[in-house]
């Protein structure tokens, strides 16, 4: 309503009294005066607010070590010094600017099969008889490449990813996208044919962010299947999901507001997800859960204010070096 209201405003008192105007119109010069008039009136607030935004991003980089530690902050004895009303890097209406830096592009040869995009990336290429990692799924499997990179230059690992926002590295799971199943066809050709040590998926799925968390349909047979070819299969449990923005709400209400936050038992329920019970069910499978990182003591805060930071309970031992 008010774009429309300024838009009768700006056709009334500027577009029509300038279209009406007869002095610009005797001359080239004139005109071009009333053109340059014209965009400066526009250039020069814009540009001075884009310069003020770029001095602003300035000082909070400046500030970041002080101010943004990030898991830093998890480490025994850690005292906060910096300013109590920073603001939080990346700010919220940033976030989706700041895609992870996953590695290039798997090679050509290794891909050409596909029909749909892939999502394939080495993340980081080990020794020759280094352990060799696959991460496959969504992108709450994507979350945890940076993690999963760390581990794999303390351990001398080859990572290679193949993250799809809203894809399940299961057959039978409902997928939103219509290529899902062509991503996972191609995805599980691949595997098939350059099989790795270790198989990174996500095991759980928390259906709609209200104390429902399920196993990923299909996810016990696809587990089996790979185990039996000798590959260790890790399931990571699905991070609780919101039914709503609650970064929005933080954004509006503040990080502290009880709206904008829930216990943990709203949001997964269970203390552990329905993929550790697979462990005593099949060799070579293990479950890994984050939730005490992502809603620590039992509350799960607004998106916004979780740390991401790179601690993991692996409740099955990965391997340091050579084949597990």
């Amino acid at each position: 309503m008010v774009s429309l209201v300024l838009a009768v405003v700006a056709t009334r008192f500027v577009e029509n009294p300038l279209k009406q105007w007869a002095w610009p119109e005797r001359s080239a010069r004139r005109l071009a005066v009333v053109v340059v008039v014209c965009l400066g009136l526009v250039a020069v607030p814009v540009l001075g607010w884009a310069q003020a935004d770029a001095r602003r991003a300035a000082q909070i980089a400046a500030q970041a070590d002080r101010n943004n530690p990030g898991a830093v902050a998890l480490l025994p004895g850690f005292e906060y010094l910096g300013d109590t009303d920073a603001p939080t890097i990346p700010a919220a209406d940033q976030v989706g600017e700041w895609p992870p830096a996953i590695g290039p592009e798997c090679p050509g040869d290794w891909i050409r099969h596909y029909t749909v995009p892939s999502g394939c990336h080495v993340v980081r290429e080990g020794a020759p008889d280094a352990p060799v990692v696959y991460a496959i799924g969504s992108s709450h499997v994507q979350h945890w490449i940076p993690t999963l990179e760390r581990l794999a230059d303390e351990r001398d690992w080859t990572l290679i990813t193949f993250p799809r926002p809203g894809c399940f590295f299961t057959a039978g799971h409902p997928n939103p996208d219509e290529q899902c199943p062509e991503w996972y066809e191609s995805t599980r050709s691949f595997v098939e044919q350059r099989p790795p040590d270790i198989l990174f998926t996500q095991a759980t799925y928390d259906r709609n962010g209200e104390n429902d968390e399920i196993l990923m349909t299909g996810y016990e047979a696809e587990t089996r299947y790979w185990t039996d070819r000798g590959i260790t299969v890790v399931g990571i449990r699905d991070n609780p999901r919101w039914n709503r923005s609650q970064t929005q709400c933080a954004l509006e209400a503040g990080i502290e507001a009880p709206e904008c936050g829930r216990a943990l038992a709203d949001a997964l329920g269970t203390p552990e997800g329905p993929g550790l019970a697979l462990e005593d069910t099949i060799e070579g499978y293990g479950s890994m859960d984050m939730t005490q990182v992502i809603c620590p003591d039992g509350y799960c805060p607004p998106p916004s204010a979780t740390c991401g930071c790179t601690a993991t309970r692996i409740t099955s031992p990965m391997p340091t070096q050579g084949p597990p």
